[in-house]
């Protein structure tokens, strides 16, 4: 199993907990804390973050912040 997909799973379920919608940017800053108290580290974060951004799932916006593209 790849880095980028151990974070991913996680990364997606936390967006749909936090009840993330299209469009709505969110802080990385809200994101980051619940993945490391999962013992996801920070870069395998980032390397799912770049993976969903070329999925076309989310885009990273300037601010240290996310958007979802789409609904998950």
């Amino acid at each position: 199993m790849s880095e980028q997909t151990d974070a991913k799973g996680p990364l997606l379920s936390l967006l749909q907990k936090m009840g993330l919608q299209a469009g709505v940017p969110i802080s990385l800053y809200m994101i980051r804390p619940p993945l490391i108290s999962q013992g996801i580290s920070q870069d395998r974060i980032v390397f799912a973050l770049y993976e969903l951004k070329e999925e076309g799932v989310i885009d990273l916006l300037t601010d240290n912040r996310v958007v979802l593209m789409k609904s998950i």
